[in-house]
């Protein structure tokens, strides 16, 4: 399959790989920059009857999404349907992040009736094997995932993730 075309946006990298998008997080979550994201996921998801695969890495200077924007997340997941077959979310930082990230991810997702869909994850091992789980033969191969995931960290100026 190769690589995908790295894209950057207000502190965040993403890559489309196949069926597959991977967005590290190094700013906040803003609305624009959530719109953006949000754009490239409906897009792949469009060109993909099974849906899309999301992976989203989110650092620890990132910030979290004011309560406006998570209701603007919440409709979007629920009018996302048949366009997002899964999303995976990789918190690196601290146990204090990650349950924080893990408490609004869930939120978000069980009051847009897709709690399903997501699943939140302490290593970028798990997170490959989510994405492998969930996968189809549009799904790019670990190793590519892996390509994607650094392409985006070198992109936002971080240093690579290791899957261990």
């Amino acid at each position: 399959m190769g690589r995908g075309e790295v894209y950057t946006f207000e502190g965040a990298a993403a890559v489309v790989l196949g069926d597959t998008l991977v967005a590290v997080w190094r700013g906040p979550l803003t609305p624009d920059a959530w719109r953006w994201v949000w754009q490239l996921l409906v897009s792949v998801g469009e060109r993909f009857p099974e849906g899309a695969l999301h992976l989203s890495v989110i650092l620890s200077s990132s910030s979290p999404p004011n309560a406006g924007l998570r209701l603007e997340m919440q409709r979007d997941f629920r009018q996302a349907g048949a366009k997002l077959r899964r999303f995976i979310v990789l918190p690196v930082g601290s146990s204090v992040w990650f349950n924080v990230v893990r408490a609004l991810v869930r939120g978000v997702l069980l009051i847009s009736r897709q709690s399903k869909l997501y699943a939140v994850v302490g290593s970028l091992a798990e997170a490959l094997a989510e994405l492998e789980r969930a996968g189809s033969p549009s799904t790019p191969a670990r190793a590519e995932l892996e390509l994607c995931i650094a392409d985006a960290c070198a992109a936002l100026g971080i240093a690579r993730l290791e899957a261990a």
